[in-house]
């Protein structure tokens, strides 16, 4: 039976700036950092985990390898992620 989303990994090229945005706006807390120094790309990898009452982001940067950035079309795949907050009082600024 399906209990609950486990962990959500999001890609960023700006690490430092999005766990600021999820600590600081959003409330997480940094549960764990990791670094893998060869990826599946052959790059170095750094990993963040987050927390908020059991739910886990983890952010992911790519060192010294391109992304692509999200489609701007419709495509298969992840499309969108909404927030439900009661404490975020002021609006993001990224």
């Amino acid at each position: 039976m399906f209990k609950r989303i486990d962990h959500v990994e999001i890609v960023t090229d700006q690490l430092d700036r999005t766990v600021q945005f999820y600590t600081e706006i959003l409330g997480f807390t940094v549960k764990a950092r990791d670094r893998i120094e060869r990826s599946g790309l052959g790059v170095p990898i750094d990993l963040v985990y987050l927390d908020l009452g059991g739910t886990v982001v983890e952010l992911i940067t790519y060192e010294g390898a391109a992304v692509d950035p999200a489609p701007r079309n419709e495509h298969f795949g992840y499309r969108r992620l909404r927030w439900k907050s009661t404490t975020c009082r002021r609006r993001p600024t990224i």
